[in-house]
């Protein structure tokens, strides 16, 4: 009897009176067949082409604020006292305390991995996006037991970049984290060197860089803030990563030349302090960004005809800013390449491509 497709056929001839093969089941794994007069009912495993972050949806308890804010009232509330001769209340030992804090910890997890889907993956955190973020960055640098650890780790590694400032507040706090002074580095701590990195990854894209650009150059700003304070912040940051910028490529040509005094060449000395604390993959990210920043500056005022004096103004900030600091890279590589060629591929990955920066000396005077 196929009176009602309990067949599985997709239709509901009846009788079936042949075994028939049910063509939607190809390509499957089944663990188990249950069928009656009325019914049949088919468990197979997941469709190797599904995402098996969208099968964690049914473990979601509401992709809204107010879940993120309950996860984070939890993991502030219990992510204490974990010595063993602590208070547990309400739980009856540590290993009980500590399996609720990696539960919530998987769950706030589950929750990022699926906001990520949504358009609006951002709004349905809202406020709780900052508070958040530095609660799990904090609890990175914490003395709490491993297990604790791995799943701040896990959950950071997928939903980090859910967590970090919208665009128009990234600015501030990033100059708020960034150490001015090369020596300084070594006083971040391990989740603000995270922190750092994750943001400057954020930024190192197109779309987001057009979007840190387009308030300042049409004057789209809020009201409590202004054009001249946002540039400010910006040129600020600027600043400090073409120091950071210059001062690798001083290391790295002072390296060249203690490995030249060690084989009698020559002579020299390190004149330059090291940027203690901070990789090279920071180094890169920061010209990956003066890159993209001043390659959409320089190429929208080049296509202007009629500027404003607010915008020659800013203009005018951004060249005594960067112009200084590119020309004084391009005579550093040029003289290592010149005393040096073979220690180039010392400063590989800050040599400058001609289709980027050097697209600045390029443009015609507007």
């Amino acid at each position: 009897n196929n009176n009602i497709g309990q067949c599985g056929l997709g239709h509901t001839n009846s009788p079936v009176s042949t075994p028939s093969r049910v063509l939607d089941l190809e390509d499957h794994k089944v663990y188990q067949i249950s069928a009656g007069a009325s019914h049949s009912v088919v468990w197979t495993a997941i469709p190797s082409d599904v995402n098996e972050s969208l099968m964690n949806w049914p473990f979601c308890l509401d992709m809204t604020e107010n879940t993120f804010k309950m996860l984070r009232g939890f993991l502030e509330k219990y992510c204490t006292s974990f010595e063993v001769d602590s208070s547990y209340v309400p739980f009856d030992s540590l290993e009980d305390k500590i399996e609720f804090v990696v539960d919530c910890l998987n769950l706030l997890k589950i929750h990022l991995q699926c906001a990520a889907f949504l358009t609006n993956s951002q709004d349905c955190i809202g406020q709780e996006i900052i508070p958040l973020g530095q609660l799990l960055f904090k609890l990175i640098d914490s003395s709490s037991p491993q297990p604790i650890q791995n799943a701040v780790n896990e959950t950071l590694e997928l939903g980090a970049n859910l967590l970090i400032p919208p665009l128009n507040e990234r600015l501030h706090f990033l100059w708020s984290l960034i150490p001015k002074e090369t020596t300084h580095w070594t006083q971040l701590t391990r989740g603000q060197l995270i922190q750092v990195q994750v943001m400057l990854e954020s930024l190192g894209n197109e779309q987001t860089v057009i979007g840190l650009l387009m308030p300042l150059i049409h004057g789209e700003v809020a009201e409590s803030d202004t054009i001249s304070q946002k540039n400010t912040t910006l040129i600020k940051i600027v600043d400090v990563m073409m120091r950071y910028v210059l001062n690798y490529i001083d290391n790295k040509i002072d390296e060249s030349k203690e490995q030249q005094n060690e084989s009698g060449t020559t002579t020299s000395h390190l004149h330059q302090p090291p940027n203690q604390g901070l990789s090279p993959e920071i180094i890169f990210l920061f010209k990956d960004f003066l890159i993209l920043l001043y390659k959409h500056i320089f190429a929208h005022f080049a296509l202007q005809t009629n500027l404003t004096g607010d915008k020659i103004a800013l203009l005018k900030e951004h060249l005594d800013t960067i112009l200084p600091g590119c020309l004084e890279c391009l005579n550093k590589i040029k003289l290592l390449a010149l005393s040096s060629p073979d220690k180039l591929h010392l400063i590989n990955g800050m040599k400058i491509r001609d289709t980027q920066l050097t697209s600045i000396y390029t443009f015609p005077p507007t």
